[in-house]
C-alpha cells in the first residue's frame, strides 16, 4: 500500500511538472495633457492611440522544451473607457489575439498581430510612432488597407526565429482569402500578405532591415543601423514604400528617420527627425515634408515615469503632450 502511494505521488508530480502553466495580467496606463496645435485645443486625453493596454497572456509548459502560449491585448482610452480611437468599437482586442507553440524552434502565432515589417519599420523612431514628437514614417500614405494602415496588425501566421549568432528573424503570412469580415471591416484585397524582418545586434551594434508586400500590391522596406555610445543611443533608417493597386493612392513614398535617446540619471532626453517625399507613380509633383519631435522621460521608478514631448512638422502648428505613465 505504501509503495501504491508513493508511486502514485510520482506519478502525479511528474503531470504537473508537464502540466505547469500560468496566466498573466498585465498593461499600461497613460494619460495627460494633449495640445493639438492644428485644431487649436487643449485637452485631458491619452498621448496616442495604443498607449493603454490590459494585456491577458499565458503559457504552458507541455514538455521536452515545448510551450503553448496565447497573448490577448485589449486597447483603451482611460478618459472615457471606450476602445482607442483606431479600433472604433470594431474589435475588442485590437492590439494582439494569437495563439500558438514555442521551443528551440522559434515561436509561431495564429491570430491577429503587428505584422514582421511593421515590427521594425518605425525602430528609429524615440516614440515609437505615438506622442505628439513621433517622427513615423507614413507608410498609411499609400495604401488604406489594413496591412500598412492599421498600425500594422494583420491576421495571419506569425514565426520569430531563436537568436543565431545574434541574428533573428521574423516572418509573417497572411492568406489572400481573408474576408473583409476577418480583417475588421477594411477591404479584403486581392493578394495574400507577405512580412518578413532580420535583425543583426552585437553588443552595442544593430543593423535591420524588413520588407513586405501586403493584400493590396503595395510593397514596402525599411533599412537602419543604430549604434548606442554609451552616453547616447543614436538609429537611423531608410524607408521605401510603393502603391500597386488602382484602388489605392499608388503613391511613391520615401523617407530618412534619425532617433537619439540620451540618458542622464533618472531621466531619458529623446530626439528625432524624419524628412520625406511622396509622389504619384504616374505623375504629378513631388510633395516634401519633414518633422521635428523633442521629449524628456522622468523616471520616478522602474514603473512610473512622468513624459513629455514637443512636435513641429512643415507647413503645421506644434503639438504638445505631458502625461503620467505606469505600467503593471
Amino acid at each position: 500500500m505504501k509503495k501504491t502511494l508513493i508511486a502514485l505521488a510520482a506519478v502525479a508530480a511528474t503531470g504537473a511538472a508537464f502540466a505547469q502553466s500560468s496566466v498573466t495580467l498585465s498593461g499600461s496606463l497613460d494619460v495627460g495633457i494633449v495640445r493639438n496645435g492644428a485644431a487649436g485645443t487643449t485637452t485631458l486625453n491619452q498621448a496616442g492611440n495604443g498607449l493603454n493596454n490590459l494585456v491577458f497572456s499565458g503559457t504552458e509548459d507541455l514538455g521536452g522544451g515545448l510551450k503553448a502560449n496565447f497573448v490577448l491585448q485589449q486597447r483603451f482610452n482611460p478618459t472615457n473607457g471606450n476602445n482607442d480611437g483606431t479600433n472604433a468599437g470594431r474589435r475588442t482586442f485590437q492590439g494582439a489575439s494569437t495563439v500558438g507553440l514555442s521551443g528551440g524552434f522559434g515561436n509561431i502565432r495564429f491570430g491577429r498581430e503587428i505584422e514582421a515589417y511593421n515590427d521594425v519599420n518605425n525602430w528609429a523612431d524615440p516614440w515609437g510612432t505615438v506622442r505628439s514628437a513621433s517622427v513615423a514614417a507614413g507608410a498609411g500614405n499609400v495604401s488604406t488597407g489594413p496591412d500598412l494602415a492599421d498600425l500594422g496588425r494583420s491576421e495571419g501566421i506569425h514565426y520569430n526565429s531563436p537568436s543565431f549568432g545574434g541574428l533573428t528573424v521574423g516572418v509573417t503570412y497572411g492568406f489572400k482569402d481573408q474576408t473583409a469580415a476577418q480583417l475588421g471591416g477594411a477591404a479584403a484585397g486581392t493578394k495574400a500578405l507577405f512580412s518578413a524582418n532580420a535583425v543583426y545586434a552585437a553588443g552595442p551594434l544593430t543593423v535591420m532591415g524588413g520588407l513586405m508586400q501586403n493584400r493590396y500590391d503595395d510593397d514596402a522596406y525599411v533599412i537602419g543601423a543604430g549604434y548606442n555610445f554609451g552616453v547616447a543611443d543614436l538609429k537611423v533608417a531608410y524607408h521605401n514604400v510603393e502603391g500597386g493597386s488602382a484602388a489605392n493612392t499608388a503613391n511613391k513614398y520615401t523617407a530618412l528617420q534619425f532617433g537619439v535617446n540620451v540618458p542622464m540619471g533618472a531621466t531619458v532626453f529623446s530626439a528625432g527627425y524624419i524628412r520625406s517625399e511622396t509622389q504619384a507613380l504616374a505623375a504629378g509633383p513631388k510633395v516634401k515634408s519633414n518633422k521635428l519631435g523633442l521629449g524628456a522621460q522622468y523616471n520616478l521608478s522602474k514603473r512610473t515615469a512622468v513624459i513629455g514631448t514637443y512636435g513641429k512638422a512643415k507647413s503645421t502648428k506644434a503639438n504638445f503632450d505631458l502625461s503620467i505613465r505606469h505600467t503593471f
